[in-house]
């Protein structure tokens, strides 16, 4: 049986909708709000260090934020190195996010937030960031190289960190196991990859016509809510295809 699309979608909409999903996305707006501070801290940081190391005028780093806008709105006066060390250590946060909300997600029970959710986790994310590191580097070599090799790695990459949270699988297995799941169902995800992009685009659009005129701090504010909504609807709809996945090749193991 092939991946069903419909299936995995409607799965998405009921999680976000339920007591686990309404708690992930208060979850994930608070963390990405922080991660925003962060982000646009690093940036005013670095820009303040080009400044320095150039040794421009106060006048060009102000003409430079005015052209930014939104952008730095949430940024606060950090040093580098705490930026830097703060950035980190909020990547990690986000991946542990990601694994805990995935496997609280595959979780059928009823309580919110499962103890299996947090099973060694301090290996998993460790394992996951390694993951993500090799994923960085074999996509930033693909689109360099050619635009086509990148995006095919990245749809075979689609349910690695599926695989890592509900599989255990090491780094290079989650890669291995994704590239054959991703190979069993290429039509379905490559479906289930347009559908979610285009969900996306129709939720930008119109937000970015409404937040013309807001205060920048409001625009930057909206966009992270609607983008960690996106976000968990996304891990969702990814769950519940890689469940059907897994449950398709089982299967087929077992004749």
């Amino acid at each position: 049986m092939s991946l069903q699309v419909g299936q995995a979608l409607r799965d998405g909409i009921d999680d976000l909708t339920s007591e686990r999903g309404v708690l992930f996305v208060a979850v994930f707006v608070l963390y990405g709000l922080l991660n925003g501070v962060v982000s646009q801290s690093l940036s005013l940081a670095i820009n303040r260090s080009i400044a320095s190391a150039f040794d421009l005028p106060p006048s060009a780093m102000q003409q430079q934020g005015a052209f930014g806008g939104a952008s730095s709105a949430l940024g606060l006066d950090l040093s580098l190195a705490v930026a830097a060390v703060l950035t980190v250590l909020l990547w990690a946060i986000g991946v542990a996010l990601r694994i805990v909300v995935i496997r609280s997600f595959a979780y059928e029970g009823p309580s919110p937030l499962p103890s299996a959710a947090t099973e060694n986790l301090v290996s998993t994310v460790l394992t996951a960031l390694a993951a993500s590191v090799l994923m960085t580097v074999l996509l930033g070599i693909g689109f360099v190289l050619l635009i086509l090799p990148g995006l095919a790695l990245a749809v075979l990459f689609f349910f690695v960190m599926q695989e890592i949270a509900l599989n255990d699988s090491g780094v290079i297995e989650s890669l291995k196991n994704s590239v054959d799941l991703v190979g069993d169902n290429l039509g379905g995800v490559v479906v289930l990859i347009i559908v979610t992009v285009v969900v996306g685009i129709v939720i930008t659009i119109p937000l970015g016509a409404v937040s013309l005129g807001l205060p920048a701090t409001v625009s930057t504010a909206m966009t992270t809510i609607l983008g960690q909504i996106a976000s968990v609807f996304g891990i969702a709809v990814v769950t519940s295809a890689y469940q059907q996945a897994m449950a398709d090749q089982e299967a087929e193991e077992e004749f």
